[in-house]
Parts: structure tokens; C-alpha cells; sequence
């Protein structure tokens, strides 16, 4: 009997595990079977650890994070699509380390990774981001000239790109420049709009600038117009409507009466 109930009890134990096993399943480090999606996964848990600490601490969290993002790449290097997402993590982490060269070796690493046009753009976006921080113009602009070249298939973050540089053509005054950038956008994407309404925005916005306020009331109504024609009859209009109430053109030319 006390034989009997030892198997019967190590039985017990045996479906238990295998019950536990199938239901919750094992670190993959545990069972050996680490994947560049696990590991990339990891990585990513690690540096979200830092959003509760400081200073130093938080500097490590980063460092523990990069060696799980290293490891993405040099164990599974045919794994482009983690690969280059990887590249692109270990540049964000890097600016966060205030470590700007590496950064920017890191999403060019990305761009290097063929065929992974998502994180291209991922890359080029934080880069432009980068340059920013730093005012350096030319090299925001150099960025998303880039960007849109090599956006096949990432229509929104084109668009973004093409007002971005129309902001800093109105800044330097050339103006048919910014029209042509917003232009592009209402012409080539019709699906998407918020980015239309701020293309629009920056057409009036050129006309404001250059101080033609006549131009601009009578461009800011083409542009209700137009919008109205694109989008009333989608699902989208009621919030089409709030972003062109929201327009900074919009408010600026506000108080302009028909005497102006």
C-alpha cells in the first residue's frame, strides 16, 4: 500500500506539473529557447524599468537594456525585422544616455538593414528628432528629405515629414517651397485627415507670415471648402470639424474684418 500511495502521490505531482506547464509555460531562458522576438521583447521590459528611477539608477537600467538589445543582434543576425528594431532602440536609448554619436551609428544601422522600411522610418523620425534638440536645421532638414524618399508605404509619417519641412521653409521665407510640401500632402494623401487640415493650415499660415490678409481669409474659406468636400461624408467629419476649429491660421485671422 505505501508503494501503491508513493506512485499514486508522485503521479499527482507529475500531472500537476504538466497542467502547470501548459497553462503558464517556462521563461523561455529557462527552457533554452530564447527567440530574437523574446529577446527583444526583454529588452524593451528592462528599459521601461527606468521610468521609476533616477540619476544613475536609471542610467543602469538603460545599460542593462542595450545589452539585451546587443544580444538581438549578434545571436540572431538574419532576424532582420528584430535586428532593426533593435538598432533603432539602442539609438533612443543612447540620446536618453545623452550619447549622440552612438545614437546616430545606431539608426544608421537601422537604415542599413534591408527591408525593413517601418523601422527606416522609425530611425529617420528619432534622428530628425535628435537634430532638433541640437538646432542644427540643416541636419533635420537633410533627415526628412531622406525620410521621404524612402517612405514607400508609410504614408502618414511622409506626410508629417513633408509639413515638418514646410514649417522650416515658411521659417527661412520660401514660401512657394512650404506651399509645394503642403500641396503634396493634400494631393497625395487624401486618407489621412489630420494631415490634411494641417496642410491647409499651412497654406493659410504662408499667406499670414507674408502679412497678405487678404489672401489668407480668402485661402483660410478655400480651404474650409475644400475640406468640407473631402470629408463631410465620411465617418471622420465631426472630427475634421474640431481640428479646423482648432487651426492656428484660423485664430490668428480671426479678428481681421472685412475692412483689413
Amino acid at each position: 500500500m505505501n508503494c501503491l500511495n508513493y506512485f499514486a502521490r508522485w503521479n499527482f505531482l507529475a500531472v500537476a506539473v504538466l497542467f502547470a506547464l501548459a497553462t503558464f509555460g517556462l521563461p523561455s531562458s529557462a527552457m533554452g529557447q530564447d527567440t530574437a522576438k523574446s529577446m527583444l521583447q526583454l529588452a524593451g521590459k528592462t528599459a521601461k524599468q527606468a521610468r521609476s528611477k533616477k540619476g544613475e539608477e536609471r542610467a543602469k537600467v538603460y545599460r542593462e537594456a542595450l545589452v539585451a538589445y546587443s544580444k538581438v543582434v549578434d545571436n540572431w543576425p538574419d532576424a532582420l525585422k528584430e535586428k532593426a528594431r533593435a538598432f533603432v532602440e539602442t539609438g533612443r536609448l543612447h540620446r536618453k544616455l545623452k550619447e549622440t554619436p552612438q545614437a546616430l551609428t545606431a539608426f544608421e544601422a537601422a537604415l542599413a538593414t534591408p527591408g525593413q522600411a517601418r523601422a527606416h522610418v522609425m530611425a529617420l523620425e528619432s534622428m530628425a528628432s535628435l537634430h532638433r534638440k541640437q538646432k542644427n536645421l540643416k541636419g533635420v532638414r537633410e533627415t526628412y528629405e531622406r525620410l521621404i524618399r524612402d517612405c514607400a508605404g508609410e504614408d502618414r509619417s511622409c506626410a508629417k515629414a513633408k509639413l515638418s519641412l514646410a514649417s522650416l521653409a515658411r521659417r527661412a521665407h520660401q514660401w512657394n517651397e512650404s506651399d509645394r510640401l503642403a500641396k503634396s500632402v493634400l494631393d497625395d494623401t487624401p486618407q489621412l485627415w489630420r494631415e490634411n487640415v494641417d496642410a491647409g493650415n499651412a497654406i493659410v499660415s504662408g499667406l499670414i507670415k507674408r502679412r497678405e490678409w487678404r489672401k489668407a481669409l480668402d485661402s483660410l474659406k478655400a480651404q474650409d471648402e475644400f475640406l468640407r468636400s473631402r470629408f463631410e461624408s465620411t465617418e471622420t467629419w465631426a472630427k475634421v470639424q474640431k481640428a479646423m476649429a482648432k487651426m492656428s491660421a484660423r485664430r490668428t485671422l480671426t479678428p481681421v474684418t472685412e475692412s483689413d
